[in-house]
């Protein structure tokens, strides 16, 4: 895996981090790609020991996880994919991290009449805790602390913050989708 790296075909940060590398190093022509390679490696790191990849990656309107999937089955037939990926301009917020339900939701925040729980953000999309993202509601509705904290009414308070606050700051939640339908 480290040598489609290695070989300086592929150098994230460089003019050829394009994905199709990948399919190029693992014996497919650039004339005969079975799947669209639209997209760049920004970002990779190897684990010493070699039983990791991390890759960031850049495309447009989805994930191209067919790339990934065949790379893997090249190199580890036996590897997992465990991918997020986020297109807010496609409302694509998708992951098949078994532990999304943590941790995945997006906070895009951008805008000068912040609420107070939300300065600081300012700018910035990011993935926060679940627990975090109820305290900011709580927060935001103080009434709402002593309701049950069941998952529909964190539902119904992230529908009531989207309308409330939609000018400034908007909740995107991930949702579980396996890499073989993520296409």
């Amino acid at each position: 895996m480290e040598k489609a790296f290695e070989e300086g075909k592929l150098q994230t940060g460089k003019a050829n981090n394009w994905l199709g590398y990948l399919l190029l190093h693992i014996g497919y022509s650039a004339d005969n790609l079975p799947v669209s390679c639209r997209g760049s490696v920004t970002y990779h790191e190897i684990s010493e020991d070699g039983t990791y990849l991390f890759l960031v990656t850049e495309t447009d309107w989805i994930p191209l996880l067919q790339v990934f999937l065949l790379f893997i089955r090249k190199y580890a037939p036996k590897a997992e994919l465990i991918y997020s990926a986020e297109e807010p301009g496609c409302d694509v917020f998708c992951t098949n991290d078994p532990a999304h339900e943590e941790y995945m939701i997006m906070l895009h925040v951008d805008g000068n009449d912040l609420p107070e729980a939300l300065r600081g953000f300012d700018g910035t999309d990011i993935c926060i805790y679940a627990k975090d993202l109820k305290e900011i509601l709580f927060q935001l509705y103080p009434e709402e602390k002593n309701l049950q904290t069941k998952e529909d009414k964190m539902k119904e308070l992230i529908k009531r913050f989207n309308k409330e606050h939609h000018e400034t700051a908007w909740i995107y939640e991930y949702q579980y989708v396996p890499a073989s339908e993520c296409a």
